[in-house]
């Protein structure tokens, strides 16, 4: 089993390319002892393990429906 942190990581790493390319801006990270955020071009999105991820304060499962939410604002 992995640690907690790492998984926000390997999730915040996977979706940073999603931001950036929905929104042609670099995303900024930052780190807190509960959650990570990305934020860029209007995306606010919070990561708090792999299954508990807000976009704009919708909840999404997973990475693949944290990635079709994102692109759905297209």
């Amino acid at each position: 089993m992995s640690n907690v942190h790492f998984q926000r990581k390997l999730v915040a790493d996977e979706l940073w390319d999603t931001l950036f390319l929905v929104s042609e801006d670099y995303p900024t990270k930052e780190k807190t002892d509960e959650y990570r955020t990305l934020e860029s071009g209007g995306f606010f999105v919070q990561i708090f393990n792999m299954h508990r991820i807000f976009v704009n304060g919708q909840k999404c499962a997973s990475i693949r429906e944290a990635k079709y939410e994102i692109c759905s604002y297209i």
